[in-house]
């Protein structure tokens, strides 16, 4: 068992009972990498692909507890990994120590250095001739870390990080579990059953946490890539992850929501001359994991069909379900409280009618155990809408109401190529589905920490399913989550309502904007009207790209958890791109109604737009391209339209002491963006930093005859 997660389970009592930060000097120091901002100046291109792939070579992967996943520096050149502590101590504390845990070829060299922030001057740069030793850092002071490794000519691949401190400034934060009780949907919660990289036990600790806030009580562990959940089912798990199950049953018991362990078996599962050797070895395995304190089995037989040797019919249905039956009647013996949940081969209505025999292998399902629940993903694997009407048909099939399997937000399909967050309302689910199943248990993304935020709507859901209302869900998720960051800040809930309305989406569409693209119609629109400037359409549209802009840089300065934060590097990099293209292609169709040519406006929104289709994630369907191609058929001509003049710079920037400058010439509406707390006053920004770093902004302004916007970094000192 590592040291990182040693310390997290000896912390877990501390984390859910939600007692008072550390005020005083901690006897030993503690590792301040789970919460700091980690980020990279460059990871290594996947091997088949032109990006690298974030959940198993960028930064965060030094925190995931997978051996798999590790930061990739590419070779022949000097990267740095940056490890900021202002977002959440908001000042410079003693460091005691820094190590590198890495495999393969040695660095060429390591460099370390530490300043007051990120972006601002050192106050030390240290050589580190030998990586494999812990470099001691001697209590000197810093609010920002920052490695430079010249990864050699055959790169570097860092496993993990581990940055300790001992000051008695350094509070950890608190999850608010704000009154958890008995859930009110015991049966309903979420299931880790994606493929790809597995989430860490850090984001399922986190995951229950949530669950519970929200009224849900079932968490079921079945992540495909588990090679000892599918794969390889017949290894039994060594002892450190059984006691990482235990620990997770232990919290789950402490916050009222059942732990449940899926195996995958049933891809050579042998029933014929060798069943009793397999049989023996699964019932023991789920034994050992029921031991351990899990509440609960599922035995899952979803996806197996390109493997099978044999067809999906009657005969492997029976086969199932008395490999179940018996499995519960020998668990009962030794755990006779235990939940078993199953899922089918044929698992909606779309298998149902196209795979083998659907119809007799789910036959044959009616003979299971009462007390075994059926799983079920509705019309279709993923299924856009879901009616009580649509469960009809298997529920006479197998006798019982199902349990659903929910894929609404599932992006693991395809996700090697196109990137997808789905943070859409919980639609399409009607008013009385509620009675119609036994429980709702979603399988949302491959981010983990983001999922957070989909189960969250889910539950608001479940409480209100004859009044959905998108708005109340969103707010809820982003209230929700912001009660887990490391400052309760409410701040931190408006930036993440506002990233769950940029990547609203689910699983059969592509996230997108749809703010944004109504404002662009509305834009388009009042063009085509021909009835002069469209001074506040292109306002409005300004307003929300400078949104986006600033977006990355609001949430690395919050307060949001890290793993959170983690997830939202890689997708917000698209998000600020789009933006840009925005901005550009504003400032050319200004140019243009001003009867100026817009060369310059014309180039930067082009590079945009060509660094937006260069990313990998998905977002929008396609309207800033329309936006672009319409400003620059514009003809130029004189409406009167005039940009704004540009006014004074901003001033140096010190934390803690109020700055203020009028970015533009005649503006009479300013507005601010990236710049937490920041307010407007005539034609001024006002603004006290909150901690050191660099803050990326923008401005907004309007007057009665155009706009203007001002991208700039502010690099703060510390007072």
């Amino acid at each position: 068992m590592n040291g990182t997660l040693l310390r997290a389970m000896l912390l877990m009592p501390w984390l859910i009972l939600g007692c008072e930060p550390v005020e005083s000097e901690p006897t030993e120091p503690l590792d301040l990498i789970p919460h700091a901002r980690l980020t990279a100046s460059a990871t290594r291109a996947y091997e088949l692909l032109p990006w690298p792939r974030e959940a198993e070579q960028a930064i965060a992967t030094v925190r995931d507890d997978q051996t798999s996943t590790f930061w990739q520096a590419p070779p022949d050149r000097t990267s740095t990994v940056e490890i900021d502590l202002q977002p959440w101590l908001e000042q410079a504390v003693a460091l005691s120590s820094l190590a590198l845990h890495y495999s393969g070829a040695e660095p060429a060299s390591v460099e370390v250095r530490l300043a007051g922030g990120c972006g601002v001057a050192n106050t030390a740069t240290l050589a580190w001739p030998d990586p494999h030793a812990i470099l001691a850092l001697g209590g000197r002071e810093a609010g920002c870390v920052t490695i430079a490794i010249d990864a050699g000519a055959d790169g570097f691949d860092l496993q993990g990080l581990e940055l300790l401190g001992r000051d008695p400034r350094i509070a950890l934060p608190q999850p608010d579990t704000y009154g958890t009780g008995a859930p009110a949907h015991t049966t309903s919660g979420v299931v880790e059953g994606m493929y790809g990289v597995p989430w860490s036990w850090r984001e399922r600790e986190q995951m229950l946490i949530a669950l519970a806030a929200s009224g849900l009580g079932t968490y079921l562990y079945a992540p495909k890539d588990d090679p000892l959940h599918r794969a390889s089912w017949r290894e039994p798990y060594p002892e450190p992850d059984v006691a990482r199950f235990t620990a997770l049953a232990e919290q789950a018991d402490a916050l009222g929501v059942r732990l449940l362990f899926g195996v995958s078996p049933l891809i050579d599962l042998d029933f014929g001359a060798g069943h009793e050797a397999d049989h023996a070895i699964l019932r023991d395995k789920l034994r050992h994991l029921l031991d351990a304190g899990c509440h609960g089995v599922a035995l899952l037989a979803d996806d197996i069909e390109f493997e099978l040797d044999r067809p999906v019919d009657a005969a492997l249905g029976a086969d199932h379900r008395d490999l179940a039956n018996r499995l519960l009647a020998e668990l009962r013996q030794t755990h006779p409280e235990l939940i078993f949940w199953f899922v089918p081969t044929v698992y909606s209505d779309a298998r149902l009618d196209d795979l083998g025999d659907g119809p007799g292998y789910l036959a044959a399902l009616a003979d299971l155990d009462p007390a075994i629940e059926v799983m079920w993903t509705g019309p279709d694997t993923s299924s856009a809408t879901m009616l009580a009407s649509d469960l009809q048909r298997v529920t006479g099939i197998i006798g019982r109401s199902p349990l659903i399997w929910d894929n609404f937000w599932a992006n693991d399909g395809g996700d090697g190529f196109n990137g997808r967050l789905l943070l859409g309302p919980f639609s399409g689910r009607g008013p009385d589905l509620p009675g119609a199943f036994n429980g709702l248990v979603i399988n949302p993304m491959i981010q983990g920490s983001l999922s957070r935020l989909a189960m969250r709507m889910a539950a608001v859901y479940l409480d209100h399913p004859r009044n959905p209302d998108a708005q109340r869900a969103r707010s809820a998720a982003a209230t929700g989550e912001a009660r887990l960051s490391l400052r309760h800040d409410t701040h931190d809930a408006s930036i993440l309502e506002r990233v769950i309305e940029v990547f609203e989406g689910y699983a059969q569409t592509l996230p997108r904007y749809q703010a944004l693209e109504q404002s662009i119609d509305a834009l388009l629109a009042a063009l085509d009207a021909d009835a002069g400037p469209p001074l506040e359409p292109m306002l409005a549209t300004l307003d929300l790209a400078a949104g986006m802009v600033a977006l990355p840089s609001e949430v690395h300065h919050s307060g949001l958890a890290a793993g959170l934060v983690d997830e939202l590097q890689f997708p917000m990099d698209k998000v600020r791109h789009e933006g840009e293209a925005v901005l550009w292609s504003l400032a050319l169709l200004g140019a243009r109604l001003g009867d100026q040519p817009g060369h310059e406006p014309r180039a930067y929104a082009d590079a945009a737009l060509e660094r937006s289709a260069l990313d990998r994630f998905r977002l929008g369907t396609g309207r800033i391209r329309a936006l672009f191609d319409r400003a620059d058929a514009q003809e130029r001509a004189t409406t009167g339209y005039q940009p704004l003049a540009a006014g004074v710079e901003p001033p140096g920037c010190v934390t803690g002491q109020p700055l203020q400058w009028s970015p533009f010439s005649g503006a009479t509406q300013l507005r601010v963006h990236g710049l937490p707390g920041a307010s407007v006053e005539a034609d001024r920004v006002q603004w006290t930093p909150p901690h050191s770093g660099q803050y990326h902004g923008v401005v907004v302004g309007a007057s009665a005859q155009g706009h203007g916007f001002s991208m700039f970094t502010l690099t703060c000192e510390t007072g």
